[in-house]
């Protein structure tokens, strides 16, 4: 537990994002407490192309909060790429 707290702590691949060749899609919680959505949008925002979702009144377990939603986008979004 200690070594992931201090990886999420100081791993920092941010710059290797523009790197990305394939496409991306970045999904999160608007609410969520442990990845807050600016680091949603700050990674989707250097992926070149990315798409971007964030649930409204969702947090970090938005994949079972928003299940109805997200089960159909994902697999919609894998299927046109």
């Amino acid at each position: 537990m200690e070594a992931q707290a201090a990886a999420a702590m100081s791993h920092n691949t941010l710059n290797d994002l523009k790197n990305v060749k394939c496409p991306a899609l970045v999904i999160g919680g608007k609410d969520d407490v442990f990845t807050p959505r600016w680091m949603s949008e700050e990674v989707a925002a250097n992926i070149p192309g990315a798409d971007l979702h964030l649930y409204d009144n969702a947090g970090h377990a938005f994949h079972w909060e928003c299940m109805n939603d997200f089960n159909p986008r994902t697999t919609d979004w894998l299927l046109k790429h």
